[in-house]
């Protein structure tokens, strides 16, 4: 009777862990975050307003998902080779996040010679990943418009520049708490999860600088340098003083815009009762209680303090 009771518990204290809501991170512009991989080889842009209604998946190819700060280079990325070609432990940790072949420094600096220096111009969901006691960590985090990183041909998000943190897809979660610092901005129905399933590659993302709001056909491989006017996409910064209002785009091409509520891929939609849903989910901020329409991911907003961070 007693094994059957030990059992019974047991099988309680698994349920209730198996509901427990996964930890994602806040990780604000300026800031390098938990368990960085180097020091900062890059700078993020304070201040960019986020896109309104983005909520949802998108293609990394998307015209407009995407900014850019004029021809200033906001990621060092000789710099970054740099580095891991004199940390090959590190460099082979990096360079088995993102699949590459090996972490040598000429297959790192080949790849990293390819990437395109951006700006997120929406609070974007990734996998991110950090170096602590000689091995690399990872943890489900959101990246705050303005945050500087480097995408591939595809678009797809790979280092985030604050601290070389190589990133990866987001990772589809039932049900999840926010914690870390939260910016004014924040909202879990508002945030943005590139599908990294396009095959397409693009030769020129289509950006908008975030100090002027003119769109731009960057070229694959490049910083902002070789930037060519695209009049076609533009962001257009609405009157209204709310910095969650905008800037949104317009014109053809389209730029990032709203699909509404989703679960597909790896889009997560949650509620209380932690059934993946379209439905509605309380999210509770330090100071008040909202409720928001569920997108990717929403969850409990749990402050916990600045660089605090799910574990390894």
């Amino acid at each position: 009777m007693l094994a059957v009771l030990v059992a019974a518990l047991g099988g309680v204290v698994v349920a209730r862990e198996l509901a427990a809501p996964t930890d994602v991170t806040l990780e604000p512009v300026a800031t390098a975050g938990a368990n960085p991989f180097m020091a900062s080889v890059g700078t993020d842009v304070p201040d960019v307003r986020p896109v309104a209604h983005t909520g949802g998946s998108w293609s990394g190819t998307t015209p407009g998902l995407y900014g850019g700060s004029g021809s200033t280079a906001v990621c060092d990325r000789a710099r970054l080779s740099r580095f891991l070609g004199e940390h090959p432990d590190r460099a082979a940790g990096w360079a088995a996040v993102l699949g590459l072949r090996d972490g040598s420094a000429s297959t790192v600096s080949s790849y990293v010679d390819g990437l395109t220096s951006v700006v997120l111009r929406s609070d974007t969901y990734v996998t991110n990943h950090g170096w602590a006691g000689g091995h690399v960590t990872s943890w489900p985090a959101v990246l705050q418009a303005g945050t500087a990183v480097l995408v591939d041909q595809h678009g797809n998000l790979v280092t985030r520049c604050a601290c070389g943190n190589p990133l990866t897809a987001a990772q589809s979660l039932r049900t999840v708490a926010y914690v870390g610092p939260r910016w004014s901005s924040f909202t879990s129905t508002s945030i943005t999860v590139i599908t990294h399933r396009t095959t397409q590659v693009t030769t020129d993302l289509t950006i908008i600088d975030v100090h002027t709001g003119r769109g731009h056909d960057r070229p694959h491989g490049s910083d902002g340098e070789e930037d060519t006017e695209n009049a076609s996409v533009r962001a257009v910064v609405p009157e209204s003083p709310d910095p969650a209002a905008g800037p949104t785009s317009e014109g053809p091409p389209a730029a990032v815009g709203s699909t509404g509520p989703t679960t597909s891929g790896t889009t997560t939609g949650t509620t209380t009762t932690g059934t993946t849903t379209t439905g509605t989910t309380t999210t509770t901020p330090p100071s008040s209680t909202t409720t928001t329409s569920a997108s990717a991911p929403s969850g409990d907003y749990t402050a916990r303090g600045a660089g605090s961070r799910p574990g390894p």
